[in-house]
């Protein structure tokens, strides 16, 4: 009787194909690292294969179950000219929300900082053409 949530980064759409014809969840959030130009260089994985995401994104965009996407936004990784592109890539999807990176102090070496309050509303204000809403995690 609960609802279940999924989240994924949409590397499995044959898992995610699965769970969503079985009906198994109620929810999805898939995170989406950055605009298709720059995943390999956010993913770290330099020949990195969008195919998959880009089919996950297909997946939801199918309409068997509610969904958002995400992006968890790192100073200096992130432009508006990204979010742009995010839009293109995702439009009329009906939620998009922007997280601020939180460094656990698990990153070891990573140089990774999280945005400032104003960039982050700067960067959904380029991506707000895109999407039905569009909305800030992270942000007081």
């Amino acid at each position: 009787g609960f609802s279940v949530k999924l989240d994924t980064n949409g590397c499995h759409p044959a898992a995610l194909a699965e769970i969503l014809e079985r009906r198994l969840v109620d929810y999805v959030a898939m995170d989406i690292k950055n605009s298709p130009e720059k995943y390999p260089q956010t993913v770290g994985v330099p020949a990195f294969n969008l195919d998959p995401v880009r089919e996950s994104v297909r997946l939801l965009r199918g309409g068997t179950v509610d969904y958002e996407f995400r992006t968890t936004v790192v100073q200096g990784l992130h432009t508006p000219a990204d979010m742009e592109s995010i839009g293109r890539w995702l439009e009329g999807a009906p939620r998009y929300y922007l997280q601020r990176f939180v460094d656990s102090g698990d990153l070891v070496g990573s140089g990774c900082r999280s945005p400032e309050p104003e960039e982050l509303r700067a960067l959904a204000e380029a991506a707000a053409p895109w999407f039905q809403e569009v909305q800030l995690r992270g942000v007081d």
